[in-house]
């Protein structure tokens, strides 16, 4: 893998949150909150555990310690939305200065319970793009199931359009 790809699927990647969002933005209030008991809630709540996992990582890649964010830190989608343009801003920074030597080195973090582990620093960022791919298309069925608008996120179709 090289620092080439990780760019490529990154621009992937934001391409299509930004793409979600404006969908999330055509959800009512209500819409937003309701209650789903399709993965772990709302979209409020899949949103807000979107961002604060893409920022946990950034945070690990910098070697700090990630603060763990629930929908009560970010009550609006005006405020996750901040949040995430910052994360993301963090992330595409920490994936366009990346060398490929550090792509197989390993980061060694804690989870929230205190369990350490090491990963090589490519399967993180892979992970990451894999963890907001899988919640793209659970939130999308939510707002389709709502009667929202919603799109196709296959890779491939990225790459026609933006080669």
């Amino acid at each position: 893998m090289t620092t080439t790809y990780f760019k490529t699927l990154y621009d992937y990647s934001y391409h299509m949150h930004h793409r979600l969002w404006e969908s999330i933005m055509s959800l009512s209030e209500e819409q937003f909150i309701r209650p789903s008991s399709h993965s772990i809630g709302s979209v409020h709540e899949q949103i807000t555990h979107v961002m604060d996992a893409e920022e946990t990582w950034l945070r690990r890649l910098h070697g700090e310690e990630p603060p763990y964010h629930t929908v009560h830190d970010y009550p609006t989608r005006e405020s996750i939305r901040a949040a995430w343009d910052k994360v993301e801003q963090g992330l595409r920074s920490y994936v366009n200065n990346l060398t490929e030597a550090r792509l197989n080195e390993q980061l060694t973090y804690k989870r929230s319970n205190g369990e350490s582990f090491s990963t090589p620093i490519w399967a993180v960022l892979l992970h990451v793009v894999n963890h907001g791919t899988d919640h793209r298309a659970q939130i999308m069925r939510q707002i389709h199931d709502m009667g929202g608008k919603t799109f196709a996120q296959d890779l491939i179709f990225y790459l026609r359009e933006n080669g």
